[in-house]
């Protein structure tokens, strides 16, 4: 890999392409880059038409700027700075949740409701 480090400016998101959902061109203003490092960079961009978001994770190459991941998200750019800045998830906070939720009930609850559905499919029939 080269030392270049990633830089992004209006000529450079032309790469970006069209929106998945309705092929509508990003607009400039609406493309943001949320983090880089190094040769990688993760972008957001909403879609004037549609507004659906997508991020991308782009990285440089020797022949200029690959994408190399869009994924659509209902993340908005705010979402994506405060989780960005949370700590992480620990193996420790999943533990604790599970026994949080065991002990509330909630579960219970959940499976009841399940089964309610099945019973009143079953009896549609």
């Amino acid at each position: 890999m080269s030392n270049r480090q990633l830089q992004i400016d209006s000529e450079h998101l032309q790469f970006l392409g069209k929106c998945a959902v309705c092929s509508t061109e990003y607009r400039l203003q609406q493309v943001k880059v949320i983090d880089k490092k190094g040769e990688a960079a993760l972008i957001h961009a909403d879609c004037s038409q549609c507004n659906t978001s997508t991020l991308f994770a782009v990285m440089t190459g020797e022949v200029g700027y690959v994408v190399t991941m869009g994924m659509l998200t209902d993340l908005t750019k705010e979402d994506l700075k405060r989780f960005g800045s949370a700590r992480p998830i620990t193996l420790e906070d999943v533990l604790d949740w599970h026994v949080q939720f065991e002990q509330s009930n909630a579960l219970q609850g959940l499976k009841a409701k399940a089964a309610g559905g099945r019973n009143s499919a079953s009896s549609e029939r």
